[in-house]
């Protein structure tokens, strides 16, 4: 009885097999190409981001979070405004002052040291982020 079981096992997985095996063989293979072909024409991204171009979120972090706060809460070591709800204008005129030496009083010289290194774009992407809070 046992053997009599394993032959009809061994049978029923032979044909089960043998029949998958038919089902994928009768797809002929230029055709399997072309859709592959096609997927992959498909898929290809629309817009192309380039990975070392900082956010204006990365910027505010490695800069200004540290003395203003997370979301620009913090009056700055007791002396400076909470910059929370500027505007990107104002942020913009503020930090291009604060470089060229026409802005600021008593954070003149920390703000300078901060700012130096930003460039224009970094400028702009940091007061449309810093509007946002």
């Amino acid at each position: 009885m046992r053997s009599l079981l394993l032959l009809s096992s061994l049978l029923f997985l032979n044909a089960c097999s043998d029949s998958s095996d038919q089902t994928t063989s009768k797809l002929p293979k230029e055709k399997t190409l072309t859709q592959v072909s096609a997927l992959k024409e498909t898929t290809k991204p629309i817009i192309q981001v380039k990975k070392n171009i900082p956010s204006g979120h990365s910027i505010y972090a490695h800069k200004c979070a540290s003395c203003h706060g997370l979301k620009a809460q913090k009056i700055a070591l007791n002396k400076s405004q909470a910059i929370a709800g500027w505007d990107a204008k104002k942020t913009t005129e503020v930090l291009i002052g604060y470089q060229n030496g026409t802005y600021g009083s008593s954070m003149k010289a920390i703000m300078e040291g901060q700012v130096s290194t930003l460039d224009d774009k970094e400028i702009d992407l940091l007061a449309i982020y810093i509007s946002t809070l």
